[in-house]
């Protein structure tokens, strides 16, 4: 895509790259790489492919798409600026430093409701399969104890034929 066609083209699909990136329009350029990093780890396309649902998978490879567009926009100092400006001219202004959040777009907040559905499902299934290790080895400890338990029963009886 062009270079001077990104901020243009967030504004165009609406896309505030600060709400998107969950960042204060005052970020450093540090600090929006490592918002990005922060949510790319969890949207990037290989992983949503192996970690959600299919029906799912179309949905986080366009938010890390507008991840992504929104990292590009406000780590090249002039497509920060030209989007700030359209911003700027009556669109919609980027909160002052230490002000609050814009509000969300619709679709912003449908995003942020994926997302953390999909966090709470990540979770559930790190403690099924903690919970799996756990039975696993207990259902071990029982198998042992059991084939003791045969041991023993058999030293009983050969004991008894024995006296």
């Amino acid at each position: 895509m062009p270079q001077n066609g990104m901020a243009a083209q967030l504004s165009r699909l609406g896309i505030n790259p600060y709400t998107t990136l969950e960042i204060s329009p005052s970020a450093t350029v540090e600090q929006v790489k490592a918002a990005y990093k922060k949510m790319a780890l969890g949207l990037h396309p290989d992983r949503a492919q192996q970690d959600a649902p299919e029906s799912e998978v179309g949905k986080i490879t366009e938010l890390f798409k507008k991840v992504s567009l929104s990292r590009d926009v406000l780590c090249d100092a002039d497509q920060r600026r030209l989007y700030d400006a359209q911003m700027n001219k009556g669109k919609e202004t980027p909160p002052a430093p230490g002000g609050r959040k814009p509000k969300r777009s619709p679709l912003e907040a449908a995003i942020a409701k994926l997302k953390a559905e999909h966090d709470k499902c990540r979770k559930a299934e790190i403690a099924l399969r903690k919970t799996e290790a756990v039975l696993e080895k207990r259902k071990s400890a029982v198998l042992l104890s059991k084939s003791k338990l045969v041991d023993i029963e058999r030293q009983i009886r050969q004991m008894e034929t024995s006296s």
